[in-house]
């Protein structure tokens, strides 16, 4: 079994070899993956109306016309009941 002092070296001595380089090959690299997720949200929604308007027909249909959330509590929301069928004997 490893020693847990083995394990914090082998981590210090990756975190010493990442101090070595420059930010910028590390960052510019991870912003294009992130930008990527966001430019292919995009492209979807771009490639199909029809499939963009029902992602976000469930996020606006609180809004009341003012553009405003409706605030909903647990005295004016609908309560919902789970119901359980009953055992067949």
């Amino acid at each position: 079994m490893r020693s847990i002092y083995v394990t914090i070296g082998g981590i210090a001595a990756v975190y010493g070899q990442l101090e070595r380089v420059p930010y910028a090959v590390l960052a510019i690299p991870l912003r294009i993956a992130v930008a990527t997720v966001f430019w292919n949200s995009a492209m979807t929604k771009l490639a199909d109306w029809n499939a963009a308007l029902f992602l976000f027909t469930d996020e606006y249909e609180n809004l009341d016309h003012g553009g405003h959330a409706e605030k909903h509590d647990r005295r004016t929301r609908p309560r919902q009941i789970a119901t359980v069928p009953p055992r067949s004997a």
